[in-house]
């Protein structure tokens, strides 16, 4: 059975999550701020009983308040925080993932293994392409908007989770 190796964005999945949950087509621009994800509910639908070897989570520190991480922590995942910039821009999230990645593909041989990302920017196809390179399989989970070259490129598979948004998410 394939073991899962697991990196997501939680700013990038979250925010184009909230526009996923309108219905709306991708490009419209509405969003639904009541949306949250479901930590425990998105892995199961990305692991689909395969073994999750790893599952890591990067994102902003959010406000004292939130229990984001707490919940994303119970649910199996392993954050990593990074506090914002002085203009309150995120840093160091995608650069971190990336070279998260890349120690993985490094320390584990490809056999019976799967790069799985949930995110859907062009920041992440250096990783990507690192890993087919090391003929590591390749899933990407993400939003029906994200960045057309993870959508469509034959060498990896792409699994839209628009569809699925109210399973893998929440309104607040």
């Amino acid at each position: 059975m394939p073991r899962l190796h697991i990196f997501l964005d939680n700013s990038n999945v979250w925010i184009e999550g909230q526009r996923a949950a309108t219905g709306a087509p991708a490009g419209d621009g509405r969003m639904d701020a009541a949306y949250r994800i479901d930590f425990g509910r998105l892995l199961e639908h990305v692991g689909k009983g395969r073994t999750i070897v790893e599952a890591q989570l990067y994102g902003s520190e959010p406000p004292p308040n939130d229990t984001v991480w707490e919940i994303a922590k119970e649910r199996g995942f392993s954050p990593k925080v990074f506090k914002r910039n002085f203009q309150n821009q995120e840093k160091k999230v995608d650069t971190q993932l990336c070279v998260d990645v890349t120690k993985t593909l490094f320390s584990y041989s490809p056999t019976d293994r799967v790069l799985l990302l949930i995110a859907g920017d062009a920041d992440y196809l250096p990783a990507v392409e690192m890993a087919l390179k090391r003929e590591w399989k390749v899933e990407v989970y993400f939003w029906a908007n994200a960045n057309r070259e993870l959508r469509q490129d034959p060498r990896f598979t792409f699994f839209d989770l628009s569809p699925h948004a109210f399973d893998v998410g929440f309104r607040a």
